[in-house]
């Protein structure tokens, strides 16, 4: 499942970019601690860092992948029990806000886009009518 399909699954309004930080960062919690254990485990972060970059078809070495996932468990896994906490994912949050980029949903952004899709679609209904 893509991680804009979990996005809207999890209630859209929580990730709109105007929703309290908390929550968002709750909520992102969640969607990267696919194991529902005691926090993200490296096998998780892996498993989500390479979905989001295989659905946006960006071809990585697994082993930077690794290499991200080291330097990621090392920076911010202060107990060292091989697990990212709710409390440490928030201080990685804190330290890069850019962390919930990828799950904030743009809300006008996407309203406008689908009015375009739509008028796009009318539009081409429109000239096909017209040829036939």
């Amino acid at each position: 499942m893509s991680a804009a399909r979990i996005a809207r699954w999890a209630g859209a309004s929580l990730l709109a970019s105007g929703f309290v930080p908390s929550a968002r960062s709750a909520v992102s919690f969640a969607l990267h601690n696919l194991g529902k254990g005691a926090g993200i485990s490296r096998d998780d972060l892996q498993m989500m860092l390479t979905a989001c970059l295989r659905e946006n078809d960006v071809s990585v070495p697994p082993s930077d992948i690794e290499s991200v996932v080291e330097k990621t468990f090392a920076s911010f896994d202060a107990d060292g029990d091989g697990h990212i906490s709710f409390d440490e994912y928030r201080v990685m949050v804190e330290a890069d806000k850019t962390v919930l980029d990828p799950l904030t949903l743009n809300v006008p952004e996407l309203i406008a886009s689908a009015k375009a899709d739509a008028a796009a679609a009318a539009a081409s209904a429109s000239s096909a009518a017209g040829t036939a």
